[in-house]
């Protein structure tokens, strides 16, 4: 494909920019560019010098890439459009269709019937999505094709004779489909606002029904809604049609013309035409613009194809009229906002190329199409940021188009064109806004670009601190690359300690934890600042002077203050570098004398110790121990535990309970000692209950332990709770106590039952017995049962209970009821403790139940002996059946293992009917049986060959040797065969045993491998 302009050369070439109207070569010597080489002009007023090495910056606003061949070069080109990758172009009478996405390209040309020879197309539209295409004529024939599917024939709009389309403005708000176009408004030559619905497969319709009727257009109606300026008469160039935001019915018509842009609002009508009610004022509000320019182009800019347009801009005989876009408020009488003019050089008749064919609008930039070049400004600061020159005087622009769906724009001359995308348009765009002083927006477009963003915060610093603005001045300068020295230099002079407090703060959070020096500068600086900011607040508190209202008004600061302060000693990076400098900050607090803020920083460091230590000197007991308890170092329980159990040991105790695990109760041991020795009882009693915690709860085994909980039950005589105690575990091996200590310990306090208890766990019964017997025979008999397994003894000491009864209160009656006669004790035994002239009544009933008793067991011994003896009877019975027994085998009997015929050598029947050889038993059984049985048998098997081997090399000595020879053989044989025939191996014990034994050997492991797939 030719190429007649070459449009931002410079970016596609190794060519180094030489300022601007100046052109460079760039290939080697005697090279001659065709082209005029394009000027990036966007940094020429700003001085980018600085920027030299900034990717961003360097990058260009439009790219050029590669489009399509033109099929035919005879034929010129006269009119483009593209929507959504379609691009429509006109060559004389045919009408081309290039799919960008398919690559195809379908030709279509003016029917003969209604087009004449010297007919030409002026104007062809194309809706958004690129689905319908309207040609129009200068005879005012008007034709439709189908976009969408490639149509290859131009359908008639009869409906629209004599009329020349200017201005097209699609439906808003609902996408066209290929079945229709839904209502849109068409602008003539002739001023007339004109509205009408295609209906593509309208026509078709009527065609297969075979009438030919006026609804058998494509137009389904059309209608006249307005002729805007009956004096002039002028066209419409452009048109817009979009519903306010807050109300879809209320519409706007954006109309111009060559020098007047009109602006009509109104709401949907219910019935065609839908747009009428736009139209009922009819001398609405225009704003006018005067030139005498005969043509005009109006063009809006959405970031999406079928979003609310944003912006717009209008081109005039005087310039480039552009503004903003409202559409939120239903009753405005004006939707522009923002507008500004472009001034442009008065059009020269002589020579017109000196005033743009087309505009087309971006984002930011307003694109400019002469006749012999192009040009880009910026609608920021109206600068021309790019130019370029056609290089061949004979060729020119022919005009401009941008593709609604892509952005991307198109140009075209006679020959051929080029497709343009927007690149880097924000490239220059924070510059912009940082001249007009909006720095947020420039911080905004400057895409986290550390150079860009720093010039920025370094304006509007300067602009704060000029405004003596200057705690918004710190927060700008803290972002920017100027030294710390300079800016905090400049808050110095400027005798502002709080600009100067913010500034530090943020330079301190920008930094990180490699800048271990500085953070603690800054940190120390920042302490001091709000220290002094914190004083100041509480003198002018205290003074005398200060009113309630002013009182309250510094609580208030000097709370906020004080939470500033926190804030910044809770910061990560503060907090690591004073750990490091604890002392340097602990002397700043000090120094100031601010006893709230050290404890809040000693807590912050985890420096609970001095926390304690303060609360304990102010006798604050009860911050003491919430302090303690919210720690977790248990070096500091032991330490202050003593003072705190002094002065307020209940919640001491619920404190140690709640440690649980963390404490080590033995270490706890010499405090607790010297609260029960040296107290009141109260501390004892505290003691005490966590001792039971720590034994019940904790299950600890400490014998200092168990041994310190006695001695607090014998001191606060708890009697009852250390027999409890002492009741749970009764064995001298697993007692966690000393039960020499702990009998002394009752002993001393003469409590005696807990005296009983020990002496039973010691195991001195007797002991136990007579000390029970002096506080209650209940405890007594109790301690006589303990020996359990010792009848004896128990007998004993239960005689010692009769005896010591009977001396004690000479009552037989008594003694008779209270002693337990049964298995252990008869009434012969204690018989000889009565008076020799007793009578029998007191001893008659146990002598009765004693004779009972034995006449039971008598009893009980003759029914064994009959059990005995039938028992005999039957198992001599069974012998002599046994030896009575016999099994038949017959001739055809197989082996069970081997199943050869079972006669044919020697073999064991079994009682189950199994058979088996000798041979075949053995093998089963070394195979099944157990290691030591295959040993047994083994050993017996290898000593019966070694003596047949024996046999066949020593030659018969005696008859006396060969006999006993014979009978060793025969004992072996005997043996083997006891062994073997014990069970039968296959439903024996031997198989049970062998229950959970492979059915796989070695030997069959490579058979099995072989399956494997």
């Amino acid at each position: 494909m030719s190429q007649e302009f070459g449009l931002f050369d410079q970016f596609q070439q190794s060519q180094v920019y030489q300022g601007p109207g100046r052109r460079g070569g760039y290939g080697g010597p005697g090279y001659s560019d065709p082209f005029r080489r394009s000027q990036d002009l966007s940094g020429t007023n700003y001085g980018r010098g600085s920027d030299v090495g900034n990717i961003d910056e360097q990058q260009p606003i439009f790219k050029k890439v590669k489009t399509f061949n033109v099929t035919k070069l005879e034929e010129q080109i006269s009119h483009v459009t593209v929507s959504d990758e379609k691009v429509v172009y006109v060559q004389g009478h045919q009408i081309w269709q290039y799919d960008l996405r398919k690559k195809t390209n379908t030709p279509a040309e003016l029917p003969k019937k209604t087009a004449s020879p010297d007919d030409k197309v002026s104007k062809i539209f194309q809706d958004p999505t690129g689905q319908h295409v309207i040609i129009s004529t200068t005879s005012g024939e008007n034709y439709y094709l189908e976009g969408g599917k490639g149509s290859k024939k131009l359908k008639h709009l009869s409906k629209l004779r004599q009329v020349c389309i200017e201005s097209v403005a699609w439906c808003p708000g609902r996408e066209p489909t290929e079945q229709t176009t839904y209502p849109i408004v068409l602008g003539t030559n002739k001023g007339i606002l004109l509205e009408t619905e295609i209906e593509p497969q309208n026509e078709e319709l009527m065609k297969a029904l075979k009438k030919q009727i006026a609804g058998g257009a494509l137009e389904k109606y059309v209608k006249e809604l307005h002729v805007v300026d009956l004096e002039k008469s002028e066209k419409v160039t452009g048109l817009l049609l979009q519903p306010f935001e807050n109300d879809k019915r209320r519409f706007i018509a954006i109309v111009t013309t060559p020098n007047r842009i009109f602006q009509f609002i109104g709401d949907l009508l219910n019935d065609s035409p839908v747009y009428a009610g736009l139209f009922v004022n009819r001398s609405p509000a225009f704003h006018e613009i005067p030139g005498n320019l005969s043509y005009s182009n109006f063009c809006t800019w959405s970031p999406y194809a079928q979003d609310v347009p944003s912006k717009f801009s209008w081109l005039t005989g005087a310039g480039v009229y552009f503004g903003s876009l409202d559409f939120t408020n239903r009753d405005t009488k004006s939707v522009t906002v923002d507008c500004e003019l472009i001034q442009l050089k008065q059009v020269n008749r002589q020579n017109p190329d000196s005033y743009p064919l087309y505009i087309c609008m971006t984002e930011f930039h307003c694109i400019l199409a002469f006749k012999d070049r192009f040009e880009a400004v910026s609608l920021l600061n109206l600068q021309i940021v790019f130019q370029d020159y056609v290089s061949n005087r004979s060729v020119f622009l022919k005009g401009m188009c941008r593709d609604p769906m892509t952005g991307d724009m198109w140009l075209y001359s006679e020959k051929n064109f080029n497709r343009y995308v927007i690149q880097n348009e924000i490239r220059d765009v924070w510059r912009c806004y940082l001249e007009k002083g909006d720095y947020d927006t420039a911080k905004k477009y400057c895409r986290r670009n550390t150079y860009q963003m720093d010039r920025v915060n370094r304006a509007q610093a300067e602009s704060y601190f000029k405004k003596s603005k200057f705690d918004e001045a710190a927060e700008c300068y803290a972002q920017t690359s100027i030294s710390f020295e300079e800016v905090a230099l400049k808050f110095i002079q400027a005798d502002d300690q709080h600009a100067l407090k913010i500034f530090l703060l943020r330079r301190l959070q920008q930094l990180g934890p490699e800048n271990q020096t500085q953070v603690t500068l800054l940190s120390c600086w920042l302490l001091e600042l709000m220290l002094n900011q914190i004083s100041i607040l509480r003198d002018q508190l205290s003074s005398p002077s200060t009113t309630i209202l002013d009182k309250a008004e510094k609580e208030e600061l000097l709370k906020s203050a004080t939470r500033e302060f926190q804030s910044l000693l809770e910061m990560d990076i503060v907090r690591q570098s004073l750990d490091v400098n604890r002392n340097t900050a602990y002397e700043l607090l000090l120094g100031h004398g601010d006893t709230t803020n050290l404890l809040y920083f000693a807590t912050l460091m985890q420096d609970y110790e001095r926390v304690i230590n303060h609360h304990l000197s102010q006798n604050q007991y009860q911050s003491a121990l919430l302090m303690l308890r919210e720690q977790r170092n248990k070096d500091l329980y032991y330490k202050f535990i003593p003072v705190l159990m002094k002065h307020n040991p209940e919640e001491t105790v619920v404190a140690l309970k709640e440690s649980g695990q963390l404490l080590n109760p033995k270490k706890l041991i010499p405090a607790l000692v010297q609260c029960s020795q040296y107290w009141q009882a109260e501390q004892s009693e505290h003691v005490l209950e966590y001792l039971e915690f720590v034994v019940n709860s904790m299950n600890n085994r400490s014998t200092s332990i168990h041994n310190f909980l006695i001695s607090l039950y014998c001191k606060l005589r708890k009697q009852d709770k250390l027999i409890s105690y002492l009741e749970q575990d009764w064995n001298r091996m697993t007692i966690n106590y000393d039960p020499e200590y702990a009998l002394r310990l009752c002993t001393e306090h003469k409590m005696s039952r807990s005296c009983v208890i020990i002496y039973i766990i010691l195991e001195l019964y007797h002991e136990a017995v007579e000390l029970a017997l002096d506080v209650d025979i209940e405890l007594a008999k109790m301690a006589a049962n303990r020996p359990e397994n010792d009848k004896d003894l128990r007998k004993k000491l239960w005689l010692k209970i009769a005896w010591q009864m009977l001396q004690k209160t000479q009552d037989v009656a008594e003694t008779m009821q209270s002693l337990d006669f049964g298995e252990l004790l008869k009434i012969e035994d204690i018989l000889p403790f009565f008076p020799d002239f007793q009578t029998i009544d007191h001893f008659r009933d146990v002598i009765c139940r004693t004779l009972e008793t034995y006449n039971k067991e008598i009893h009980d011994l003759k029914e064994e002996m009959t059990e005995a003896q039938d028992s005999a009877r039957n198992i001599r019975q069974d012998i002599v059946e046994v030896r009575n027994r016999c099994g038949i085998i017959t001739s055809s009997r197989r082996c069970d293992k081997c199943s050869y015929p079972i006669l044919s050598s020697s073999f064991f029947l079994f009682p189950c009917q199994h058979v088996f050889h000798m041979h075949c038993l053995q093998d089963e059984y070394l195979n099944g049986a157990s290691e030591h049985k295959r040993q047994e048998l083994q050993a017996l098997l290898d000593r019966k060959q070694g003596m047949r081997g024996l046999e066949m090399s020593t030659p018969s000595t005696s008859q006396q040797n060969t006999e006993k020879f014979l009978i060793e053989a025969d004992q072996i044989q005997e043996s083997i065969e006891d062994i073997l025939a014990n069970d039968c191996v296959y439903c024996g014990q031997l198989m049970i045993d062998t229950i959970n034994r492979s059915f796989y050997t070695e030997a069959t492991s490579e058979e099995i491998s072989s399956w494997n797939l």
